[in-house]
């Protein structure tokens, strides 16, 4: 609904509740919706910091602020234009993507055992859940905040 609204009247929904309604109920919705990009970015920054402990032997604390730091870092290269932002972002995917590839051809895996794991995952081991955590945060939470524009 909120997405007609926008393709209808050309604002999207905040501009009409800055419209619509008093100051302090503004403030509320504000407010509301800071904590909900706030709720939805913790697992994000948990498991990043939880990946890169992994990967390198850090501690999370100092995973979670070099985690905060990409960030600045990458809301400061703004200024750059977002075409800019958008090469380094796409730059970036595209190692990810090699670099997954080569492990690939250097791991050789079982087809057979590769197809059984798309379908039928498994966590063994005493860093399972430390394992968990790390893939839903790196992988699967940045992909439900992807903005959908109209």
């Amino acid at each position: 609904m909120a997405a007609n609204l926008g393709v209808v009247t050309g604002k999207h929904l905040a501009e009409h509740c800055r419209n619509e309604y008093p100051w302090a109920t503004n403030f509320i919705l504000w407010f509301i919706a800071e904590i909900a990009i706030v709720a939805c970015d913790i697992p994000e920054v948990i498991g990043t910091a939880f990946a890169l402990s992994m990967l390198f032997n850090i501690p999370v604390w100092i995973g979670v602020l070099l985690t905060g730091l990409s960030t600045l870092i990458l809301l400061a290269l703004q200024q750059y234009g977002v075409r800019k932002l958008e090469f380094l972002i796409a730059f970036l995917v595209f190692t990810i993507a090699a670099c997954f590839f080569a492990e690939l051809g250097y791991a050789k895996p079982i087809a057979k055992e590769v197809l059984k794991g798309l379908f039928v995952p498994e966590l063994k081991g005493s860093g399972a859940t430390g394992l968990a955590i790390s893939l839903l945060g790196a992988m699967v939470m940045p992909l439900s905040s992807i903005p959908l524009t109209v």
